[in-house]
């Protein structure tokens, strides 16, 4: 009889350990270190962005166990009054933050040219319960030296209600719409022409290529024609650009050009009559950002108070 009861109390005794130590902050941390370890596994192997890493279900009922296992744990630091609650409210508050900007995120990023108006994205991230925005945003004159756009260039965007805005490459600016603004990249749009040998327009079109960073090669392609068009950055004032022109793997031209040159090629010329420039404006919001700062915060000042209250007791 008292060999059970032994055994008895040895099982409740192993349980309430395990119960310990599933809402303890040890166990919480093990756990972080998991969810870093999954997502850069995800990130730099499987190459997903680290909002999609949370999309992955996987994911969803790795980091929501996570929430629970802190959320427990807080409640019973509060009982037992110990002074880590505030860190533990802080952590709880950071995931409340994830969790607002994983629902409700958005992320858009459009190719415009002097005078386009917005009105859709080219590449667009958004939360499960995010609506897109439609923020009418005009470029006007964009100015800076096609070989140094990318550090020098400067775009001035409008919108409604006479709202405008000056911006360089990598600078954001709240919008009136409570959305971060910013000009990813400046880029040359170079209009190409092909005519045939009577000078018939076969093709013309403003091209809006990505040359930066210098050395970077774009391309693009005529249906109607057997060729693909391979466009860089030379570097030279005088021949910004480099044109090599393939039909198949066969090269049939490679020159640099600027502004009013042309090229012959098998019957047929390749004009480049004027070169204008686009922006990729970026539109994000990210609704749980200042959640997101209030919890570190309190991680911080509860960190202090542990310190200080820890100091005094020795």
């Amino acid at each position: 009889m008292r060999l059970r009861m032994s055994n008895t109390k040895k099982r409740r005794s192993f349980i309430i350990r395990v119960i310990r130590f599933y809402i303890s902050f040890e166990f919480f941390l093990h756990l972080i270190v998991w969810a870093a370890f999954w997502s850069a596994i995800m990130v730099y192997f499987f190459k997903y962005s680290l909002w999609n890493v949370f999309d992955l279900m996987p994911s969803k009922i790795f980091f929501v166990l996570l929430f629970l296992s802190r959320l427990i744990g807080f409640f019973t630091e509060i009982f037992n009054k110990r002074k880590i609650a505030l860190v533990s409210a802080g952590i709880l508050t950071v995931f409340c933050g994830f969790f607002l900007n994983y629902a409700y995120r958005f992320d858009g990023t459009a190719r415009l040219g002097e005078g386009e108006i917005l009105s859709g994205y080219d590449s667009l991230g958004k939360g499960i319960l995010a609506k897109e925005k439609n923020i009418p945003l005009v470029p006007g004159k964009i100015k800076g030296n096609i070989l140094r756009l990318d550090k020098e260039g400067m775009v001035e965007l409008y919108g409604e209600k006479n709202e405008s805005a000056m911006f360089k490459v990598g600078q954001y600016k709240k919008w009136s719409s409570g959305d971060r603004v910013s000009v990813e990249s400046i880029e040359p749009a170079p209009r190409f022409l092909v005519a045939d040998k009577q000078g018939k327009e076969l093709f013309s079109m403003f091209v809006k290529l990505k040359l930066y960073p210098p050395g970077n090669v774009d391309y693009f392609r005529v249906e109607e024609l057997p060729y693909r068009f391979y466009v860089r950055l030379t570097g030279k004032e005088d021949k910004p650009f480099n044109l090599r022109i393939l039909r198949g793997k066969l090269i049939v031209a490679n020159k640099d050009i600027a502004t009013g040159d042309e090229i012959e090629v098998e019957g047929l010329k390749v004009l480049l009559p004027e070169i204008s420039k686009w922006a990729d404006v970026r539109v994000s919001n990210y609704p749980g950002a200042k959640v997101i700062y209030a919890g570190f915060a309190l991680i911080v000042i509860g960190g202090i108070i542990m310190f200080f209250t820890s100091a005094k007791g020795k």
